[in-house]
């Protein structure tokens, strides 16, 4: 933000709002400062279009941009990242512009297993904390042992725990504990893992978090969180049951700076704000806390642990990690396995000893949501192979089997989150998700919530790239043709366009379409998913026949239509009964690990294990990548169903 002695008001409508920001300030980093949510795919860098506003009062200095139409310019619309404050102005923030409630996966239902030997793995049910209740003899003049040497005596004889580690202050709390009128020797002692075993089938060690008096064993708690780029999930565990009684989820504050996370560090990295976006997090994560804490009345000081899943970068900035590295060669993290950390360090409201347990990555591109993601759903414990994708701006793909793994992650680019799509939106109110066009050119959709449409969602554009394909509205090479199902198609000011949606209908009160450059932009999304299917296929000569299972993972990923995945080529060809919805596996993972130190320490061994390539410096990634830049691909005949269907004329 500028430096200067004026400051400027701008007020956001229908909100009311205001902030005074320093001139030359954008209207989006006053709308930061105000706590207003406008949407910035490009975190404000002036490509995606997304951020409009509409000046309602006073004037701005307007940067160029080609986003906006002569009819957007003469109806007072700008970009708010485009726009600089020289004066006080009133802005009004647009439907679509706003942050709608949309679907967040919450993660309670059970991801789909492998095979039958993972349906048939127990995890020892041996949560990261736990609450132990002793009674403890008076000492004597014949037996004066010492208060912090009698309570580990009492751990070790009633649940045979080997000594824990113990502090200052919780001896000082001990004593008085133990020694109130004169001797009540009652107390619950609050006992975290401070370390897995070092060797096989070694105990784990643990910490001494707190004691108390009396019996306190059933208020005892752990979260479990998904902090994911775009969405925050908490589940709040009740620990000798194993039940999750409350979850909350939220979109990631983080958002404002950038809907990727590469933009949130490019933002840390030009205005060293790191601090910033850890604090953002970490509010977000005590905010669901607390509103699941609330709903069955827990304090949040039972709440003893905390495990996080999430990509590499999500968790470096949670922890206060310099995530610069992530993005700049050679991609190195700061670190891939990182122990129990104290929750007060990050500034996590539970348990004021409390701790976290980040799950472990790979690599600055496979992170933690991948590793408990694979454990979740068993592709590490499975005699048979199975393909683990987490689909979104970055593509995660995991391949193999109880004997080996291999990952890759692509760029798959923000398309399938709605960037880079002229009417592209998140799963939002509004958005269609599902679309389908009839052999005439109608088309028929359906929105999230049933509303009005505003936009299309990941899965809706991908349902239309099919559909086009399907109809023959788009060529193999992906541009749309003329013809008898094409009377919607139309030249607009990006090139030819299809018409999905007229105006009449839509909320916004302008047509909905799709693009020749939106299309163009969904191709290489698509290819870039295949391209790292296909590479990890090659190198260990896996061919689709020996594929048994796909599991497609994340919020994205489960509301997909399969059929036509496979029809575009951007899944291989198998039968869909292959193909499984695995819903939230970071949570899954996280919530696994939370329960038993042995589900932790699977998740440790996969992230070890897990051979990572790296398809940045693969010189066939490429190549395969244009080869997949076709519907769908080059090679036909890796796709025989679709083959099938061409060689019939279209015909299903």
């Amino acid at each position: 933000m500028p430096e200067t002695s004026r400051k400027f008001q701008v007020r956001f409508l229908p909100e009311g709002i205001s902030a005074r920001v320093p001139s030359g300030s954008t209207i989006l980093e006053a709308a930061h400062q105000a706590g207003v949510y406008l949407a910035s795919l490009c975190g404000g860098m002036g490509y995606c279009g997304k951020c409009r506003v509409i000046l309602e009062k006073g004037s701005v200095k307007k940067r160029p941009t080609t986003l906006l139409s002569p009819e957007d310019e003469a109806a007072g619309v700008i970009l708010a990242c485009q726009s600089q404050v020289t004066e006080d102005i009133v802005v009004s923030v647009p439907e679509e512009t706003r942050l709608a409630e949309g679907r967040i996966l919450e993660g309670e239902e059970a991801p789909p297993v492998a095979c039958e030997e993972v349906r048939a793995r127990k995890f020892t049910y041996s949560p990261l904390a736990r609450k132990v209740y002793l009674e403890l003899q008076r000492p004597t003049i014949d037996g004066p042992i010492p208060d912090r040497e009698r309570l580990m005596q009492g751990l070790k004889s009633s649940e045979d725990i080997p000594e824990p580690a113990i502090n200052l202050e919780v001896i000082k709390e001990l004593s008085s504990v133990l020694w109130r009128d004169e001797w009540q020797g009652q107390v619950t002692v609050s006992l975290a893992l401070r370390d897995l075993g070092q060797e096989e089938g070694a105990p784990a060690k643990s910490r001494i978090l707190s004691v108390a008096p009396g019996d306190e064993t059933k208020t005892s708690f752990g979260v479990a969180m998904d902090v994911g780029t775009t969405t925050l999930v908490v589940n709040l565990v009740h620990l000798p049951s194993g039940h999750t009684i409350a979850s909350e989820a939220k979109y990631n504050s983080q958002m404002q700076y950038g809907e990727d996370y590469i933009q949130r560090i490019m933002y840390i990295s030009e205005n060293d704000a790191l601090e910033e976006l850890q604090r953002l997090v970490a509010d977000d994560l005590n905010e669901l806390i607390q509103k699941a804490a609330s709903q069955i009345s827990v304090d949040p000081e039972d709440i003893l642990v905390a495990t996080a899943a999430g990509n590499t970068a999500m968790l470096h900035i949670l922890l206060g990690l310099d995530p610069q590295r992530i993005r700049k060669e050679p991609y190195i993290p700061s670190a891939n396995f990182i122990g129990p950390v104290p929750a007060r360090e990050i500034g996590l409201d539970i348990h004021p000893r409390g701790v976290i347990y980040p799950l472990p990555s790979v690599a600055a591109y496979i992170g933690a949501d991948i590793t408990g993601g694979a454990v979740s759903v068993g592709v590490d414990h499975c005699p048979h192979i199975s393909l683990f994708i987490d689909l979104g701006t970055n593509g995660e793909v995991v391949l193999g089997n109880r004997e080996w793994l291999m990952a890759a992650s692509c760029s798959a680019g923000p398309a399938f989150e709605g960037s880079g799509v002229k009417h592209g939106m998140r799963a939002a109110a509004g958005a269609m998700e599902e679309v389908s066009i009839t052999s005439s050119g109608e088309v028929r959709y359906r929105t999230v919530g049933g509303k009005p449409p505003r936009g299309i969602c990941g899965s809706g554009l991908l349902d239309t790239l099919a559909e086009l394909f399907r109809t023959g509205i788009l060529d193999r090479s992906g541009v749309l043709q003329e013809g008898p199902a094409g009377k919607r198609l139309r030249e607009g000011e990006d090139g030819p366009e299809f018409l999905l949606v007229e105006k009449s209908e839509t909320s916004t009160g302008r047509d909905i379409v799709i693009t020749q450059p939106d299309i163009d932009n969904l191709m290489r999304s698509k290819a870039a998913v295949y391209a790292a299917v296909s590479l990890l296929m090659e190198a260990t000569q896996m061919t689709s026949e020996k594929l048994d299972h796909i599991f497609l993972a994340g919020g994205f990923g489960s509301f997909l239509d399969v059929g036509k995945v496979v029809l575009i080529g951007m899944l291989p060809d198998v039968p869909v009964e292959r193909i499984h919805f695995a819903g939230n596996t970071s949570i899954a993972g996280a919530k696994l690990a939370l329960l038993s130190t042995q589900a932790l320490e699977a998740i440790s061994k996969v992230a070890g294990r897990m051979t990572y390539i790296d398809l940045m410096t693969n010189p066939k990634f490429m190549d395969e990548f244009v080869a997949a830049n076709f519907l769908p691909h080059t090679q036909v005949e890796r796709f025989p169903s679709v083959e099938k269907f061409l060689a019939s004329g279209g015909k299903e």
